[in-house]
């Protein structure tokens, strides 16, 4: 028989409004985001590094809609543990025409996706009390491995008659 598992996102986890799901200048939600998986997580190092690779992750594919309500925690059963939920609502948003270059959540400080640096990751994983070896060791597999991935799954989805694919996927990587 099927059970329910208790959910929270992050922003109610936080204590903030559905409305202010987008971060605002000087309220580090990234900061605030680790926080709370470092002092309630079963397995924090896990959820951190989970945690870190989706937001290297958004980043990289152009995800500007990464905000907090896009990040949740699951509780066990009895309600003894917490851990991060499974990574969901997910797309890249630069491919639509339209689509707005601040991100989210800010990273060092910065929303513009286009001013994004590898430096303001680096900074960002100090914020976040990670590991600076070990953030930009993800940070660098995920970049490396991002094109190659994306020209696979396009030849894929060719395969399945989406031809349209290899453009998108050169968008995403062109980003």
């Amino acid at each position: 028989m099927p059970y329910r598992l208790h959910q929270e996102d992050f922003a109610q986890a936080l204590g903030i409004k559905s409305a202010d799901k987008y971060e605002k200048k000087s309220e580090p939600y990234l900061r605030k985001m680790f926080d709370l998986i470092q002092k309630h997580s079963s397995n924090p190092i896990d959820d951190s590094l989970k945690l870190w690779k989706r937001t290297v992750f958004n980043f990289l594919i152009g995800n500007t809609d990464n905000h907090i309500k896009n990040s949740s925690l699951v509780y066990s059963k009895d309600l003894s543990k917490v851990h991060l939920a499974p990574l969901y609502d997910v797309i890249c948003t630069r491919l639509y025409e339209n689509c707005t270059d601040e991100m989210s959540i800010s990273i060092n400080g910065q929303r513009n996706i286009n001013q994004i640096t590898r430096e303001d990751f680096t900074k960002e994983a100090e914020i976040c009390g990670l590991g600076k070896k070990v953030a930009m060791n993800i940070y660098d597999e995920l970049y490396a491995n991002l094109t190659p991935a994306l020209q696979d799954s396009a030849k894929e989805l060719v395969a399945a008659g989406f031809p349209e694919a290899v453009d998108m996927a050169g968008k995403i990587a062109g980003h």
